[in-house]
């Protein structure tokens, strides 16, 4: 049982825990093109409720992307179709996972917003409300992943091998290998925790870091050709246009982690990824450090996250969205 202290998310840990002992089927589901921390989080609390004899189905609106498919060898994460009919029938509350938007659900907000049955918000994002009737949330949380953790303990369900193999992925992705701001002491005690149930945590690494293709390493090349800065080189972005991906015959996932590389220099306060998904689908990533709040930036344009990871994602042309948003950077890096 979590102390006093210990119970840092919200104060709905007593009802959750009444919605599972009094349910047997849950229905578990997180954000379109999930993360390793969505992923991980899913994974670990669907297996967390098979060994206290629950059914738990992982819906996602959007398929698993290549880099994280190690998660899920079996296949569990199933993708949400509105070509079969939504059946709320099926499960007694909904789990919605590393969300703090209706609309990062994707094709299953409407459904799962129709439905009757209890949700629960696990999330570590700042939450803007709306979307369930109980909550486990706190920005203070390195990860979901943390919170779904204490829930287990809460719980008094013993860890495994695989729910701690989930939740390390999870925890070592979303802290960028603990070097983000995010990584505190507790970060770290709970990380020792999982490693005690004899998790290989070196290919839990590779997977996640080394195990990128020739090609995408070839393209990180060229794409950092086209690295610019601006602001006394505090300001640093990369722009991927759809072309370029179909050149090379990538998909947008071969850019994970690109906007973090230019945050490595000294100067650099805010680097920003403008990557086009389709033709006027723009994804930008904005990677930030020292007291840059590009959480703030994000959600001036409908996007959100942390103060030092955040995203955008607008419809449009992609050289007018690049203007627009560096446009706000450079005001945002002016006025510190």
């Amino acid at each position: 049982m979590l102390t006093a202290a210990e119970q840092l998310f919200s104060n709905d840990w007593e009802a959750i825990s009444d919605i599972i002992r009094h349910n047997r089927r849950f229905l578990i589901t997180t954000h379109v093109n999930a993360d390793p921390d969505a992923l991980g989080s899913e994974l670990a609390l669907a297996e967390a409720l098979r060994t206290i004899d629950k059914e738990s189905l992982i819906l996602n609106p959007t398929p698993v992307s290549r880099n994280y498919a190690f998660l899920d060898p079996a296949g569990e994460i199933k993708v949400y179709t509105n070509e079969v009919p939504f059946d709320d029938s099926a499960f007694d509350a909904v789990f919605i996972l590393d969300i703090s938007r209706w609309e990062r659900l994707g094709g299953l907000a409407d459904p799962i917003r129709a439905c009757g049955k209890p949700k629960i918000c696990i999330d570590h994002h700042p939450y803007t409300g709306g979307h369930a009737g109980f909550h486990l949330v706190t920005t203070g949380a390195c990860a979901s992943a943390e919170i779904v953790y204490d829930l287990i303990r809460y719980l008094n369900i013993p860890l495994n091998r695989r729910m701690a193999e989930f939740l390390y992925a999870a925890i070592l992705a979303d802290t960028g290998s603990f070097t983000f701001s995010n990584t505190n002491a507790r970060t770290h005690r709970i990380a020792a925790e999982l490693l005690t149930h004899n998790i290989c945590s070196l290919s839990i690494l590779e997977h996640l870091y080394q195990s990128h293709t020739t090609e995408r390493l070839k393209f990180l090349g060229e794409a950092l050709t086209h690295l610019q800065f601006d602001c006394d080189q505090k300001l640093a972005w990369m722009t991927i246009s759809h072309a370029m991906l179909r050149e090379h015959r990538l998909k947008p996932e071969d850019a994970e982690g690109f906007v973090d590389l230019p945050r490595n220099c000294r100067s650099v306060l805010l680097s920003v990824l403008f990557l086009e998904v389709e033709p006027n689908d723009v994804k930008i990533s904005l990677r930030a450090k020292g007291n840059f709040n590009a959480n703030k930036l994000a959600a001036g344009f409908g996007g959100g996250g942390h103060n030092h990871a955040s995203g955008i994602r607008l419809a449009g042309p992609l050289s007018e969205i690049e203007n627009a948003v560096l446009a706000e950077a450079r005001k945002a890096l002016q006025q510190m």
